[in-house]
């Protein structure tokens, strides 16, 4: 595409009015640009990815950058998603981060028990402060 190019430019004004192909050379070179971007979005993702912890120490603080990491996956196309070495590690971490998240949340949910089953300020004695 280059040569192509190349030979293109470097015709006189007239002689590039006489190459009725030039829409093909243009679109192709449309193409690449596209295609060159697809790479980089994927590549992108694959960092990413790659960034992460592995499962074993993933923590729920993790959770900001597990979902950066697929929403920036969910953006690229169809055909750039099937190049995302990795997939299967975000789905291992997402399920990760949605056990860790049920996890605090029984965690909260067992505290918020706790402080209501605290006697009434007006029922409070010292006795209660072991509770």
């Amino acid at each position: 595409m280059v040569e192509a190019r190349s030979a293109y430019d470097g015709l006189t004004e007239a002689d590039k009015s006489l190459v009725e192909n030039y829409i093909t050379l243009v679109s192709a070179e449309e193409q690449i640009v596209l295609l060159e971007t697809e790479f980089a979005s994927t590549q992108v993702v694959i960092d990413m990815i790659a960034n992460l912890p592995v499962v074993e120490e993933l923590l729920l603080s993790n959770r900001t950058d597990v979902q950066s990491a697929r929403d920036a996956f969910d953006l690229l196309s169809e055909s750039a998603k099937v190049n995302v070495t990795g997939y299967s590690k975000l789905q291992a971490l997402e399920a990760k981060i949605a056990e860790l998240a049920n996890e605090a949340d029984l965690a909260v949910e067992g505290v918020w028990n706790t402080i209501d089953a605290l006697p009434a300020l007006e029922a409070l004695v010292l006795d209660n402060a072991e509770a």
